[in-house]
């Protein structure tokens, strides 16, 4: 398998196809929770690239700042240091055409709402017409594998099938780069196992870049490149955690 990557670092950002643009890249961004004595480093100084086709591992203890790089990436919060830029955070793009999707840990389906339901929503809050919109959302469930259950209501699921609606939720807009927040968290490890492979082979279908936090080694190793958090920096696994 041939994907352009990155192996990013504080200090390397060397990328294996020179003429991929990056779509996001950190230039040691950092984000600092209050100030003075009570403040918190949550980042610091992380610098690194996702470009099309990454498929990257976020690894680290619960705090060490998987889940922030993840938001920051995502665009739902800014630096407080440092810059975070590329073309899926451009000032000048509206938010809805950053095709950024972003999978919790926790699926979070509205109850009340069937599977198809929940999938399209996203998109007809955004303003896609409801017939296009429950298209996309099939489109997103046979992606994933379960279609057959668009009738259901969420309480109806088994865990793996709930995390892979929320999945598809995120693909139905169609994002070209998807960003997994501890998504097997929650799960035994055949079925996120089996949650990891759908992101990898939805993320190949759509040509969408793919980065995942987790605690798992074993899920870590499904993905090509692995990055370690530790105390707010980041390092890839061949190099130094920054002070």
């Amino acid at each position: 398998m041939n994907r352009d990557h990155v192996k990013s670092g504080p200090s390397n950002e060397a990328s294996a196809h020179a003429g991929s643009a990056p779509l996001v890249r950190c230039r040691q961004a950092g984000l600092t929770f209050g100030s003075g004595a009570n403040a918190v480093v949550a980042v610091r100084d992380v610098s690194c690239a996702i470009v099309p086709g990454a498929r990257v591992a976020v690894t680290g203890p619960s705090g060490s700042g998987k889940s922030t790089l993840l938001h920051l990436l995502a665009g739902l919060v800014r630096p407080t240091s440092g810059s975070i830029e590329g073309e899926l955070v451009a000032a000048e793009q509206p938010a809805g055409l950053r095709r950024v999707g972003l999978v919790f840990q926790s699926p979070s389906l509205i109850p009340a709402l069937d599977v198809l339901e929940n999938v399209a929503l996203p998109l007809i809050l955004a303003g896609t017409p409801e017939i296009p919109a429950r298209a996309a959302a099939h489109d997103a469930l046979a992606l994933v594998g379960i279609d057959w259950l668009e009738s259901s209501l969420p309480e109806q699921l088994s865990g793996g099938q709930a995390q892979r609606a929320a999945v598809a939720r995120v693909l139905a807009c169609a994002p070209r780069l998807i960003l997994a927040d501890e998504p097997t968290g929650q799960l035994d490890h055949a079925t996120g196992t089996r949650v990891i492979e759908v992101l990898i082979q939805a993320a190949d279908s759509l040509d969408a870049a793919l980065v995942v936090s987790t605690h798992d080694p074993l899920i870590a190793g499904m993905l090509e490149e692995r990055w370690q958090m530790q105390d707010g920096g980041l390092r890839h696994k061949d190099e130094q955690v920054a002070p």
